[in-house]
């Protein structure tokens, strides 16, 4: 088996390599795939690791939530709103 490939820091959890193809990608795959009825107006706060913000409200989908202040793929969210 392989070991994993460390791509956040081990301390403060920041993103260390570039992942900007992988935020477009999975912008892509956002766009493209539909949330179903009950959730489409369901929001998480997010807890951004690599800027810092905290709290901001984001919506929720089942591919990926994407941190509105800096466009990362938010790894964490602190709590859902429907």
């Amino acid at each position: 088996r392989r070991p994993a490939i460390v791509r956040t820091c081990p301390l403060c959890s920041k993103t260390i390599v570039d992942h900007q193809l992988t935020w477009q990608q999975l912008d892509q795959a956002v766009a493209e795939t539909r949330m179903p009825e009950e959730y489409r107006n369901t929001t998480v706060d997010m807890l951004c690791n690599d800027c810092g913000v905290k709290g901001e409200a984001s919506p929720l989908h089942l591919v990926a939530h994407t941190e509105r202040s800096c466009g990362t793929a938010a790894r964490a969210r602190s709590r859902s709103t429907v």
